[in-house]
This record gives structure tokens, sequence and C-alpha cells, in this order.
């Protein structure tokens, strides 16, 4: 047992595979995310990756019931190949859909599409224009909270539907 650990890298990196046995799921699965991002194999019931539009044998291994799930986890544990497989499977999908740059390329595209719905080709323009001013300043990271003060300060009305996916 370790308690709390200000740096889990160094237990994903001694870890063969990921088990994520939840029967319930409780909002965004950080762990699944960090897994991904580390490179592991990742063995998970549905609950477990709910909501991240992750899918069986493609960047882990999803099981429903415990016997399946324990016999995927051991063949994970014991099947380098397999392994390796998903775990650069499950990187790939974190980088590219799950990264900061991922994430800022969202947020614009959902700027994009509600200016076009709410303020016509001006409004679109204008954002356009301020976000890109931003992206050539600032990084990935700075990004999302500016561009959500520099809308809400415009028209808060809008701002909970644009975040509401994030």
């Amino acid at each position: 047992m370790h308690g709390f650990v200000e740096d889990l890298r160094p237990l994903y990196a001694r870890a063969l595979a990921v088990a994520v046995p939840l029967a319930v799921s409780a909002g965004t699965n950080i762990k699944v995310l960090e897994a991904m991002a580390c490179g592991k194999a990742i063995v998970s019931t549905p609950p477990g990756c709910a909501g991240l539009g992750l899918h069986d044998s493609s960047e882990l291994l999803i099981r429903e019931e415990w016997p399946a799930f324990a016999e995927a986890l051991s063949r994970a544990a014991t099947d380098a190949g397999l392994r390796k497989w998903l775990g650069q499977a499950a990187r790939t999908v974190a980088e590219e859909r799950f990264s900061w740059d991922a994430i800022a390329g969202e947020a614009w595209r959902s700027y994009l599409r509600v200016s076009t719905r709410e303020r016509g080709a001006e409004g679109v323009a204008n954002i356009r224009g301020k976000i890109g001013q931003l992206a050539g300043t600032a990084s990935a990271r700075e990004i999302l909270p500016r561009c959500r003060a520099a809308l809400k300060t415009r028209q808060p009305a809008i701002d909970s539907e644009i975040f509401s996916g994030f």
C-alpha cells in the first residue's frame, strides 16, 4: 500500500498492465487517462472507461463479467506482444484525443459552431481573429482559459453551452 502518491509515473512504469474493475462510474475516469498516457495495457469494466469513447480490443480490453475480466488481465500480464500493442494504441489515443492540444482544438471548433449559430458570419470572423491571436502567443494549456474568459465577457448566455462537454 502506498497512501497518497505525488507522482504515479514510476508505479505505472513498473506495472505490466492496469486493472480498472469498477462496478459503477462516477465522473471522469482519470486513472484510465493516466494509464493511457503512460502507454500501459488496460483491462477495464464498462463503467471503468465510460464516457471516454474507447473500444474493446482497440485501445484496451473491456470485460463485463468477472471471470472474463480476470482472464483478460492475466492475458495482458503474460502476453508481451498484446501488452505492447495495447499500450501503444492507448498512448496514441491519449495524444490524439485527450492532450492539451487536442482539447484546445476541440474548444476552437466548439467556439466556431456556437459563434456561427449565435452571431453569424461577423461573430465567426471576430472569434477566429481573437483565438488566432491567442494561439500565436500562448501554449495550448493557456488558450482554453483565455478563450473562456474572452467569450464570457462578450456573451455569457452561451458560456454554459460551450463548456458543457468539458
